[in-house]
């Protein structure tokens, strides 16, 4: 007999709660380890039926022996004992006597197709959508909060962004069958209902269909800790946007890969997963397996970082980029950086000038005009130096960083304890690099390897 999570939720004093009967069912409940309502979702007949489990909130994830081990206090070894499952190939230290055995364990893992939404479903997200969407693009002061944040009022009629005003401004509850969902009945023996909070609509759509609608919550409203909702029922897969792109920047929420598609669309794609736990769909999955880079952006915090080596190990070309200033994109824009020079120096330079500017190919029949070097530059006239060039300068030569500028590649490098020792300082100069003036100035730079010495030609040599 297969052991399932099930079991193990149960024997936690949890009751999980049957929400669908796709892919062998889905169970919703409070979480063992951070507690909440449903937020807690198991998946039984995942994983050859001993199921699989994630939480959209402290993201906690995985097989059933990461589950024993995240809320059982069991080790890996033990975990593996209490379903039957042998152990693996042990690897050893020099004294090959003693077995090293893994602390951590990973569920393997695959592209999983999801299924839609029921019609009922999609035929109310529909009205919701078009409903939200019309009072929003009256609504100058929320258009303006998203223009502050980096979403323009093109993206959101783009994306059929809606603001959900609610019944006089509180929130709305329907029946669950009304939309197609599987009646609920709560410990009091009433019929639980369907929450559709006051917020930001944010819809994933196929062509005319909604598949999926997360809405953002505005501050102040309780609980404060549920920032972003999924209306239940939704498709969860990632949304990709651009698919065609041959490369790929991955981050977390819609709006930033709204935000990314609207700075630098001709250039990259966006995949925005919802959370760091959550893996591509096979459409995603396709996209970045082809794509020539992948910028890897998942929000600069813990969970970011804990997703880094899944990523590294499943995509090759996968590199870490995340943003100079704030933990997301938003963030990063609201304290003033260029989205599309952070892109676009995570992308090989000329490469990436070369997909994004259609005049560049009628210049090359031209007769070949000598572009002017920063050194060109200095030695004819100092003034025409950008002030935040002289800033940055004064930085180089003051901390010990370094800008790596290959052809393939731009970067800052800088001793990995000094950065984390002045982490303030390596932000500053992070976010100096990627102002436009100075991220043009370094690209057009005839030295791989720039310095407090050698920024400025002409001046100093």
């Amino acid at each position: 007999m297969v052991m399932n999570i099930l079991e193990f939720a149960r024997e936690k004093g949890l009751n999980p709660k049957k929400m669908a009967a796709t892919k062998g069912g889905e169970y919703h409940s409070p979480c063992p380890g951070c507690g909440g309502d449903d937020r807690f979702h198991i998946w039984p007949e995942q994983n050859n039926g001993s199921g699989s489990y994630w939480c959209r909130m402290c993201d906690k994830h995985g097989d059933i022996i990461q589950f024993l081990i995240d809320f059982h206090g069991m080790n890996f070894k033990d975990a593996c004992a209490a379903v039957g499952k042998e152990l693996p190939e042990r690897s050893y230290q020099s004294n090959r006597d003693t077995p090293r055995i893994p602390e951590t364990h990973q569920a393997a893992w695959y592209p999983e197709s999801l299924e839609r939404p029921p019609e009922i479903w999609r035929e109310k997200a529909v009205q919701l959508v078009k409903w939200s969407y019309e009072y929003l693009m009256k609504n100058n002061e929320i258009l303006n909060w998203l223009e502050a944040r980096g979403i323009s009022t093109s993206t959101v009629d783009k994306f059929k962004l809606g603001w959900n005003r609610g019944d006089k401004g509180t929130d709305l509850w329907r029946s669950r069958e009304s939309w197609g969902l599987e009646p609920i009945i709560k410990d009091n023996g009433k019929p639980k209902k369907l929450w559709i909070p006051v917020g930001l609509v944010i819809p994933k759509m196929d062509g005319d269909e909604v598949l999926r609608i997360r809405i953002r919550r505005p501050e102040g409203r309780e609980p404060e800790k549920l920032r972003y909702y999924i209306l239940p029922g939704s498709y969860m897969a990632p949304m990709v946007i651009g698919k065609d792109r041959e490369c790929f920047v991955v981050l977390e929420t819609e709006l930033d890969g709204m935000m990314v598609h609207q700075a630098a669309g001709d250039m990259v794609g966006s995949v925005a997963l919802g959370s760091s736990g959550t893996k591509p769909d096979p459409e995603a999955d396709a996209a970045l397996k082809k794509a020539a880079v992948i910028l890897n952006a998942l929000d600069f915090d813990a969970a970011g970082a804990k997703a880094k080596s899944w990523w590294e190990k499943q995509y090759e070309k996968n590199k870490r980029w995340p943003v100079p200033e704030g933990k997301d994109p938003g963030e990063a824009f609201q304290e003033g950086v260029d989205i599309r020079a952070w892109i676009q120096a995570g992308l090989p330079p000329r490469w990436t000038l070369r997909q994004s500017d259609p005049g560049r190919e009628k210049q090359k029949k031209q007769k070949p005009v000598q572009k002017e070097t920063p050194a060109a530059v200095a030695v004819k006239s100092p003034v025409e130096i950008p002030d935040a060039v002289r800033d940055l300068e004064v930085l180089l030569k003051k901390y010990p960083v370094q800008i790596l500028n290959k052809e393939t590649s731009l970067r800052l490098l800088e001793d990995e304890k000094w950065s984390q020792e002045n982490w303030e300082e390596s932000k500053k100069i992070s976010k100096m690099v990627y102002q436009p003036a100075v991220f043009e100035f370094i690209l057009s730079h005839p030295e791989k390897i720039i310095t407090g010495k050698n920024l400025i030609y002409g001046e100093n040599n």
